[in-house]
């Protein structure tokens, strides 16, 4: 628990089983208040130890539950953001298609009704996608993609960048769009994958076999230590150009990385986390056999407000969709 505590501040290049540790505090957290509950029926000492690691743990709380939501009476201002790892398309392509396209009727599914996005910020979409009219529910947007990502906007885009990483698929681009509120600089974010999703899966159903199973073990730890190095390169880079934006900012996208990670921390300064000020729950974004995961995140300016948080739980991808309807500080 002490390490899942301090793992904000363990830089993955130096530690990189701080990883783990990030990963670990949604599940040591519940252990740790159920040690409590059963240390003090009756009284006993070691119930302090508990005690003192749920205090501790307290400023890390609203990153990874909330209860209740935002009912900001300002809730039909300015527009909604959404961001989606649309996982290849694989489950929203019609079927059979040498150009991959979106099946509209599923599409539409993606969002609520009553929270239609102005703003999307798509990433793992495949090179051979091409966009056809209102696939994710705009209609005459403006578009910009970079590699594997996809911005899609009911307002006019101005300028736009883009930022690749030597060594890694995963990359970074932003873009000027003037919205209702003013220009604000969007950064569509997909940072680097641990890439062990079906190394885990074949750890999970594999037999019981000794050497197989550290033969797979130890190919998992590689990955996640390759990756975990790329991904703090990545976020000092973002942690930068968000500091020297010329306008307000928001921060959609995949992390592959939680709250209480490193990467997370070192993006996060000077802004406000949508899920803290209109979410409920857990908030958990990753739809893998990895359960309670937050790690899409929609991030912005101090001048910006969060109003309603939501996570659709669709099964359209091995993400969930996250949506929150950005407004002006009162």
């Amino acid at each position: 628990m002490c390490l899942t505590l301090i793992a904000p501040w363990v830089s993955p290049g130096s530690f990189w089983p701080s990883l783990f540790a990030a990963y670990s505090f949604v599940y040591i957290l519940p252990l740790i208040v159920f040690s409590l509950i059963y240390w003090l029926r009756p009284p006993r000492r070691w119930a302090l130890v508990p005690g003192i690691l749920i205090l501790l743990s307290i400023p890390a709380w609203n990153r990874h539950v909330q209860f209740g939501g935002n009912t900001d009476s300002n809730e039909k201002t300015g527009f909604v953001v959404a961001t989606l790892n649309a996982y290849s398309l694989h489950r929203l392509k019609l079927d059979k298609k040498q150009v991959v396209q979106v099946d509209q009727t599923k599409s539409k599914q993606l969002f609520p009704e009553d929270m239609q996005p102005d703003i999307i910020c798509l990433q793992e979409i495949p090179r051979s996608y091409i966009p056809r009219g209102p696939d994710w529910g705009i209609s005459n947007s403006y578009l910009f993609r970079h590699k594997n990502s996809l911005l899609v906007s009911r307002y006019p885009i101005e300028e736009k960048g883009k930022k690749s990483f030597e060594g890694s698929g995963n990359s970074i681009a932003w873009a000027d769009i003037t919205t209702p509120l003013g220009v604000i600089r969007v950064f569509n974010v997909h940072l680097q994958s641990n890439r062990i999703s079906q190394d885990a899966d074949a750890f999970a159903e594999a037999p019981i076999d000794e050497a197989k199973t550290w033969q797979v073990w130890r190919k998992i730890l590689r990955k996640v230590r390759s990756s975990t190095r790329l991904r703090e390169v990545q976020a000092r880079w973002l942690a930068d150009a968000i500091q020297t934006s010329p306008h307000p900012v928001l921060v959609a996208g995949d992390f592959n990385d939680t709250p209480q990670s490193y990467a997370y921390r070192i993006i996060r300064q000077g802004l406000n986390d949508s899920f803290e000020h209109g979410g409920s729950g857990f908030g958990t974004t990753f739809a893998g056999r990895i359960p309670g995961l937050r790690i899409d995140f929609i991030l912005g300016s101090s001048d910006l407000n969060f109003g309603s948080h939501k996570v659709e739980s669709v099964d359209f991808s091995d993400h969930y969709p996250v949506l929150t309807r950005v407004t002006k500080v009162n």
